[in-house]
Order: structure tokens, then C-alpha cells, then sequence
């Protein structure tokens, strides 16, 4: 049986890839702060220490672990722990990969649609160039640990995640609450592009990179159609049977409310999903409106 560790395995995607590997036939080993079933492992980022246990038998990670971009304000402490946790994180694993024997062949990290900044009408593909703005610089230098453990030994792979559809967490429970009350609530203008993917698409887009070494490199984590705010809002009023009234938030009363933070509604990604595609992910859900279905079903 094959073994594959995971990062932020306790998390929203790491708990539905762990069921999914698990299902799949593959034997997964999580790393998280305090251990509590047989197959995890512990690790304190901040002291840079793992149990070096959890490589035994492992042929690749997958790093998902980080601190939440959107759950709290960002102070300059809550910056610099987003980006430690990313950065950090991933200095962690190497060091422990370069001092203990090992048999990893792959390490596939997470990386954000933030990468590429707000840009927004151009199509973005992985070829793109980084964005400015402080979520782009989180994801360059998160990329930037992730492409230090490339080795003669080891592939890296990365995947820009775009916005995942879940019911049990992550942006969409925000994003349907205001219409479950009754109005359509539009970020700025609504035009800008929020990339989406269904949480069982993201999963497999690890799975199939997982399973798949050879196709290892930069790839963009969202469907093939990505639409813009609204078009998004009017999508989750359709599926949960509401009305769609729009009710537009203001850049300014955003940027009041949420400070800086208000740019990660704001950007626009127009982020193509064709390189995916093209490696031979066969994507169950590639428009929304079935994605959310999918979802509230």
C-alpha cells in the first residue's frame, strides 16, 4: 500500500483528500500540532521540529498546512503568521528530508489564486507573472519554500487554488448567507472573476498528481468556467430556490469594514484551467451552477 503524508490534513481540503486517499487505496499519515489518532504525527513549525516517524514508508507529501488567510484581521502579527506558517512550514519538511533517509519522490503544495493578483479582465494561466499586493507575496514566497525541496530525488508541484465550493467550510457558507436572508450581496461592482472549484475536483487534481508523478509542475486549482462575482451570487440564489436582489457593498465601505483583508473580495483572477485539463483531469464539475448543486444536494 502506498503512503503519502499530508499537511493541514485537518483542515477542510485535508480531511475530505484524506477519505478520498483512504477510499482510493492509499495509506495516509498526517503531520498536525497535537496528535490523536494512530496516523498522526506530531510537528511545532515554530520550533522546527517534526517526528521524523512519519517519513518511514512515504513516497510524497502534500502540503496544505497554513494559517487561514481570511479568519482574522490582518495585524502585522497575523501577516507575518500567515506567511511563517507557509514558509516556514515547508522549511521544516526539507530540513528533515535533507538530515534523515528518506524515499519522497513528490512534494505537492498548495499555493492560492492570489499568486497572480488583481488583474482584472486578463486571462491568467500558469505562465503568468506574479500580481503585487500582500496575498501575492504570501503565494510567491510560499512557492518559493515549496520549489527549494526540488531535488535529483524529489519533484515539486503546485497547485493555485481558486475559490472551493463546500458547504462545511471555507468562503461559501459566507458567501450564501446574505442570500439565504433574502438579498444577493455583490462585492464592489460584482464583475470581477472569482476562479471556483468544487471540493471533490480540487481533491482529485491532488490525486491525479499524486497519482501521476510524470505530470509534476504549476498548475491552476479551479473549474473551467470562471465567472465573476455576480454571476456567482445569482448562481447560489438559483440553487438554494432564493431570489436574487442585488445589494452592492461599496469598495470603500469594504475596505472601512475589512481593511486591507478587502482585497482578497476585490481582486479579480481570470484564471484558465486548460493546463489541468490538457494532463488529463477529467473535471466533474465545470460550471458552477452544478458545482452548487453538487454541494447543497
Amino acid at each position: 500500500m502506498a503512503k503519502v503524508i499530508i499537511t493541514g490534513g485537518t483542515g477542510l481540503v485535508g480531511r475530505r483528500l484524506t477519505t478520498l486517499l483512504e477510499n482510493s487505496g492509499w495509506q495516509v499519515s498526517i503531520l498536525c500540532r497535537k496528535p490523536a489518532k494512530p496516523n498522526e504525527y506530531a510537528w511545532d513549525i515554530n520550533r522546527q521540529t517534526m517526528d521524523e516517524k512519519v517519513l518511514e514508508g512515504a513516497t510524497a507529501i502534500i502540503h496544505l498546512a497554513g494559517a487561514g488567510i481570511a479568519d482574522e484581521r490582518w495585524t502585522d502579527r497575523r501577516k507575518q503568521e500567515i506567511v511563517d506558517s507557509r514558509v516556514q512550514s515547508a522549511q521544516l519538511i526539507n530540513s528533515y528530508l535533507q538530515k534523515y533517509p528518506h524515499t519522497i519522490s513528490h512534494f505537492i503544495s498548495a499555493s492560492a489564486v492570489g499568486y497572480y493578483g488583481d488583474r482584472g479582465e486578463e486571462w491568467l494561466t500558469e505562465n503568468s507573472s506574479p500580481g503585487t499586493g500582500f496575498v501575492a507575496e504570501v503565494c510567491t514566497a510560499w512557492e518559493a519554500a515549496a520549489d527549494a525541496l526540488q531535488s535529483a530525488t524529489v519533484k515539486v508541484s503546485k497547485v493555485r487554488i481558486g475559490i472551493v465550493l463546500s458547504k462545511d467550510g471555507g468562503a461559501l457558507p459566507k458567501l450564501a448567507l446574505p442570500v439565504k436572508m433574502g438579498i444577493g450581496a455583490t462585492m464592489g461592482n460584482g464583475k470581477q472573476y472569482m476562479p471556483w472549484i468544487h471540493i471533490d475536483d480540487l481533491c482529485g487534481i491532488f490525486r491525479f498528481l499524486l497519482e501521476h508523478p510524470e505530470k509534476n509542475g504549476i498548475y491552476n486549482g479551479c473549474a473551467p468556467n470562471v465567472c465573476t462575482q455576480q454571476e456567482l451570487m445569482k448562481d447560489i440564489a438559483t440553487v438554494l430556490h432564493r431570489p436574487y436582489i442585488p445589494f452592492p457593498v461599496p469598495a470603500a465601505v469594504l475596505k472601512l469594514g475589512m481593511g486591507e483583508m478587502a482585497g482578497i473580495v476585490l481582486m479579480s483572477n481570470r484564471c484558465e484551467a486548460g493546463k489541468i485539463s490538457a494532463a488529463g483531469y477529467p473535471f466533474i464539475y465545470t460550471t458552477a451552477k452544478e458545482a452548487l448543486q453538487a454541494v447543497y444536494s
